[in-house]
């Protein structure tokens, strides 16, 4: 900005505009506007009378230069401005000036500049006179106008683009002002005088022509029950501002029985004079009626403070406007509404119990619901109506149909995405650490601290040495867990870093706890991990008794987003697809319950599962570590702990926190140096958990999914059969054999008779087609073939099954082994030891 503007500057009357499209009244097209806005909160309007919406001129700079205006602007009221608006004055390609604007420039001998459209000009002085406000033709210019301000509540939009020639300082224009005014009404009285003399009075079809369509329909064709006194109070004070007399709308009004004066009747003489009569009188108090006020805010809220809520219009026909206007003011109050798996959804935080009467915070994401979503709109924004009794704008509730049009705007929404809720500072990808509560749009977390929780300082560039004190500090915490090996301690570690690093990972490995007896202490070692996550203890689910059951058990806790999910006491197998997708794939599509919606929800929980003998199935044995807890007694509950893990925790929660940060950070401050191979679909896990462990000198957890694929039924199906085919002396291997076939081999009895008559003569083949394909004591055929044709393709132990393809004759399976085949889930081990 130009020097001269200095003392302007420093005045903390600034505003910012932004070009829009207004819609036109009363038949007018709709034109381009500069509608001004608060500099630093851009959904909000700002008014040249309320300084409550004045801003700094460098708030307003700022908010330029960052895209949220189109230009700043100054309030001249309440100070000592004054102003010239020079219109259609100036030739923007030559900068030639008409010669009335450069007498009022040199005659101010103040600043002055060029305005936006760049055909005026616009001089800026000092003024201490009385308020001003004229917009006057200049006599002999065809479109020449100057608009004079002084002390006015009206902004003026500053470019600082200072006319070439004219004075650079601000200077007194008092005085040029009165002259100014007194000059153009003077010219205006003069040309009043000129005029010839009025037409003759236009008939009243003529005047009915001018009248807007609302107003014709309303007098022919009436109003509703209900709403016809509104109406005709409406109609006589229309027609008494476009000039009709009040015997004049009688004879108009007569002429349409059925219309708006239908309720009247043979009353309708004296119903027009009252009406009429009371227009004239509010006329004469407030200004014609017909010019309604522009919506605004109350002066103070109940308590005296300022309202400071932007005022939402509610239009007829404007749903689409009011929509966006609402979601634009929860956006600029941070109001804590997020979208979700294509719902808009809010935080609930409540306090719960904890250890030693103590409190902590448990998290959950709802739904938003029409009353909701009303509740939070009227609390960032004031929604008003045009009331026709009282010709003024008045409260009233959130619009219904804009609600429920903004919960609709699935895939329009400008509020945020969020993928989970925390209560512990993690990692964002790029390795920093998430610590601030609030929405974090790096990971699209919510962070929601405790009052009570402190973290540590943690070094940006942690050393080794510092990563391994963290480690001790951890691996003291569960040394009374009962590990079976080294690597299920690892496990267990990994979990606690899986947790507080999760911010960081897109999708994480099963960690499954597993013993052989009650009581080893399995459930409280995933509350222990729990604890350092959230704050508290682990909430667990069972598995259902059927894989639906259990996938619409998950499907509600992953809506929910919470950080720890645990499948408590798994008794047998644990497997189904949703199980293996939340533990896979960082997007996970999942039908909801009661409704036919499968949206895609992002999966930010940590997945932990306990049992007794805990028998993993299909793809979950690759996508599962797991850690073996062995007391060795027969009755391990009993058994004293040195200290309680959990108290532990809680009376220090933010040291452990740090410990499992500083090792990931350590490790990455170090080079990330290479310790492992890779393991497919958790790269990214394998980098931040799995390698610093292993850096440290932990064993590999991955290690442990040998183990899960030992004891996997499938797997050990598939290579009991492979052994058999390839041990059957009428079984020979790259020979095709069709299903039919197959069975009557494994179900060949013997010559002799045993004890319960004759004998099969390789009962453990049969038995083995009998749990894979038994229907009612016999193996079927239909069933076989779709297990073959399942498990074909897929490499065991060296062996692959091949399926060619006879529609007519039947499919036929072949056994191929092949010493150089590698088992697709031993890949990681394979390179590991390369």
């Amino acid at each position: 900005m130009p020097a001269a503007l200095a003392p302007l500057q420093a005045e903390d009357r600034w505003l910012v505009w932004r070009w829009e499209i207004v819609e036109g009244k009363n038949g007018r097209p709709n034109q381009l506007t500069k509608v001004p806005y608060i500099a630093d909160s851009p959904g909000r309007k700002a008014r040249s009378n309320d300084r409550r919406t004045w801003r700094s001129f460098e708030a307003a700079v700022a908010a330029v230069e960052a895209g949220r205006a189109h230009g700043v602007g100054a309030s001249l009221a309440d100070g000592k401005w004054g102003s010239f608006d020079l219109d259609d004055c100036r030739d923007p390609a030559t900068g030639a000036l008409e010669e009335w604007s450069e007498v009022q420039v040199a005659d101010s001998a103040s600043y002055a500049e060029v305005t936006i459209s760049g055909t005026g000009l616009r001089i800026i002085g000092l003024a201490e006179g009385s308020e001003v406000h004229r917009n006057q033709r200049v006599p002999g210019s065809p479109k020449g106008k100057i608009e004079t301000y002084r002390r006015t509540a009206r902004f003026i939009v500053v470019t600082g683009n200072h006319l070439p020639g004219s004075p650079d300082a601000l200077a007194n224009i008092d005085a040029q002002i009165d002259r100014t005014v007194a000059w153009l009404d003077e010219a205006a009285r003069e040309a009043k005088g000129q005029k010839e003399r009025p037409e003759a009075r236009r008939s009243d079809e003529d005047r009915r022509r001018d009248l807007s369509g609302e107003l014709l329909r309303l007098i022919e064709c009436g109003a509703p029950e209900g709403e016809r006194s509104e109406k005709f109070m409406y109609v006589v004070g229309w027609l008494k501002d476009y000039g009709w007399t009040a015997p004049e709308i009688v004879a108009l009004l007569a002429r349409h029985p059925a219309g708006i004066a239908e309720k009247y009747g043979d009353r309708l003489e004296v119903e027009v004079h009252r009406c009429w009569n009371k227009a004239e009188t509010k006329a004469r108090n407030g200004g014609k009626r017909r010019k309604r006020p522009t919506p605004g805010p109350s002066p103070s809220d109940e308590d005296g403070s300022p309202d400071e809520r932007p005022v939402i219009a509610v239009v007829a026909g404007q749903v689409p406007r009011v929509v966006d206007e609402t979601e634009a003011a929860l956006i600029a109050a941070g109001a804590p509404i997020y979208t979700r798996a294509g719902s808009l959804v809010r935080p609930v935080i409540e306090a719960a119990a904890a250890a030693k009467s103590g409190t902590t915070l448990t998290t959950r994401f709802k739904p938003m619901c029409p009353a909701s979503t009303s509740d939070h709109a009227a609390r960032v924004a004031r929604y008003q109506r045009f009331d026709m009794r009282s010709q003024d704008w008045m409260d009233t509730n959130p619009p219904k149909d804009a609600i429920l049009a903004l919960l609709a705007r699935d895939g329009e929404w400008r509020l945020p995405a969020v993928a989970g809720i925390v209560t512990t500072p993690t990692l964002r990808p790029d390795g920093t650490i998430l610590s601030q509560p609030g929405y974090d749009p790096a990971t699209r977390l919510l962070l929601v601290l405790p009052e009570r929780f402190r973290l540590p300082p943690i070094p940006e560039r942690p050393t080794r040495e510092a990563a391994e004190r963290a480690l001790c500090l951890l691996t003291d915490l569960i040394s009374g867990f009962p590990f079976v090996a080294p690597i299920d301690r690892a496990v267990a570690l990994s979990g606690i870093l899986t947790a507080v690093a999760r911010g960081a990972l897109s999708v994480t490995p099963l960690h499954a706890i597993n013993a052989h007896t009650p009581g080893t202490g399995k459930s409280y070692l995933v509350d222990v991990i729990s604890t350092i996550a959230t704050g508290r203890r682990s909430p667990v689910i069972a598995a259902g008794k059927t894989e639906e059951e259990t996938e619409k058990r998950l499907v509600s806790l992953l809506l929910n987003a919470d950080p720890i999910v645990s499948i408590d006491n798994v008794n047998g197998e644990l497997g189904g697809d949703t199980l293996c997708q939340m533990t896979e794939r960082p997007m996970v599509r999942a039908r909801i319950l009661g409704t036919s919606d499968a949206p895609e929800i992002e999966c930010r929980s940590t997945v932990f599962a306990t049992g007794n003998n805990l028998t993993l199935v299909g793809d979950m044995t690759r996508r599962t570590i797991t850690c073996a807890l062995d007391a060795k007694v027969e009755r391990p509950e009993l058994r004293e702990f040195a200290f309680k893990p959990v108290e532990r925790v809680l009376a220090d929660r933010g040291a452990y926190v740090a410990a499992a940060l500083t090792m990931v950070l350590a490790y990455r401050a170090a080079g990330a140096p290479t310790v492992c191979g890779p393991v497919g679909s958790y790269e990214v896990w394998s980098d931040m958990v799995r390698a610093p462990l292993i850096w440290l000198g932990e064993a590999d957890p991955v290690d442990s999914m040998e183990t899960a694929r030992a004891e996997d039924p499938e797997l050990s199906a598939i290579r009991e059969l492979f052994g058999h085919w390839r041990d059957h002396p009428l079984l020979h291997l790259n020979s095709s054999y069709s299903v039919n076939s197959i069975i009557q081999v494994a179900c060949e009895q013997a010559e002799t008779y045993g004890s319960f008559g004759r004998e099969f003569k390789t009962p453990e083949f049969r038995d083995l087609l009998l749990r894979v394909a038994g229907r009612g004591g016999v193996v079927n055929c239909n069933a076989l073939g779709l297990w073959f044709k399942a498990i074909s393709g897929r490499v065991v132990s060296g062996g692959q099954l091949h399926v060619r393809l006879d529609p007519k004759r039947g499919n036929k399976y072949s056994l191929v082994f092949n010493a150089d085949a590698v088992d697709p889930d031993d890949w990681h081990f394979a390179h590991a030891a390369e």
